[in-house]
């Protein structure tokens, strides 16, 4: 009985080990960063594009995130496009929910639901600017950098490995 339990786990081993060796290959353990930071961004990710995407995420979230502090404490000009919205009483909760996305977005184990938070978030962005009748230049660049960084660090969201995406 024993031995067709270890003849079955034996493939579920092998690429455990495999697995350990890509990722941590002086020692075949991941260090607790590793395991921390593989969650962010995927295991096999070349290291400039990991970069790239940390810094366009990073961009796009410190705007939106500043965009959330600075509704707790509004100025004319954002009243005033607040109101053009109809949106003027409801201004500090805007400001919760930029906040809430951003920080949702960047806690590792809600990332991926976070990235379409982020991304359904930032249509609503350029909607409103459309809806004012400006240009959505603002909420299409944040749209692009978010999800071109978090598909440079994560392609799996859109069914990509890691391994075809690095011919792209």
């Amino acid at each position: 009985m024993l031995l067709p339990l270890l003849h079955m786990s034996e493939p579920f081993l092998t690429r455990k080990v495999r697995f350990c060796k890509l990722v941590h290959r002086s020692r075949g353990q991941l260090t607790p960063k590793q395991a921390l930071m593989s969650v962010l961004h995927e295991i096999g990710i070349s290291k400039s594009r990991r970069i790239v995407g940390y810094v366009l995420s990073i961009l796009a979230s410190l705007g939106i995130f500043g965009s959330g502090i600075i509704k707790f404490f509004p100025t004319e000009k954002i009243l005033f496009i607040l109101e053009q919205l109809n949106l003027s009483e409801y201004t500090i909760m805007i400001g919760l929910i930029e906040i809430f996305v951003v920080v949702i977005y960047w806690i590792p184990k809600t990332s991926n639901f976070g990235f379409f938070l982020f991304c359904s978030y930032i249509g609503a962005i350029i909607v409103g600017e459309l809806v004012i009748g400006e240009l959505p230049l603002p909420g299409l660049t944040t749209g692009a950098m978010i999800f071109i960084g978090t598909l440079l660090r994560k392609p799996s969201l859109l069914g990509w490995s890691s391994a075809s995406a690095k011919t792209i």
